[in-house]
């Protein structure tokens, strides 16, 4: 994961991650979990639900590589000197902005993203007047805070 970061003395990572899975929608992860399951279980014991079942079994393998597929391609580095997000598995989209230039950041968190410890950063920087870096359900969004303060 940490193969884009150029090792250099004056480079420390203060914050690594991905936007979190199961903390943003846990009812959403349970639901999903419980379709794939009693898709595999329930044709054993009642045999006319078999064609039901392995239609069940098929969406919700799709819905859960979909959800897993856009959580993982998301990472967030944060070093001294800039944040970097790269989108993407195979084809890369990378995002930069060194911490000097942020003229605004702002750490949005709902009540529920709040217990869970998760929220929505989004940063501008002096080269646009528009948002350029937004993702949301970040874990420790203090952390992200705190790093892109201490650097300014």
């Amino acid at each position: 994961m940490n193969e884009h970061i150029e090792k250099s003395d004056n480079i420390d990572i203060l914050y690594c991650s991905s936007p979190a899975m199961f903390r943003d929608a846990p009812l959403r992860f349970i639901a999903l979990a419980l379709l794939f399951a009693s898709s595999v279980i329930l044709p054993w014991f009642w045999n006319p639900l078999f064609m039901f079942s392995i239609g069940v079994f098929v969406l919700s393998s799709i819905a859960i590589f979909d959800w897993i597929w856009k959580t993982v391609q998301t990472r967030v580095i944060i070093t001294n000197s800039y944040i970097r997000v790269i989108t993407g598995i195979f084809d890369q989209d990378t995002t930069q902005i060194f911490i000097k230039d942020i003229t605004k950041f702002r750490c949005k968190q709902t009540v529920w993203q709040r217990v869970m410890g998760i929220g929505r950063i989004e940063v501008s920087s002096s080269a646009s007047s528009e948002t350029e870096i937004e993702i949301d359900s970040l874990p420790r969004p203090h952390m992200i805070i705190q790093a892109i303060n201490s650097n300014r």
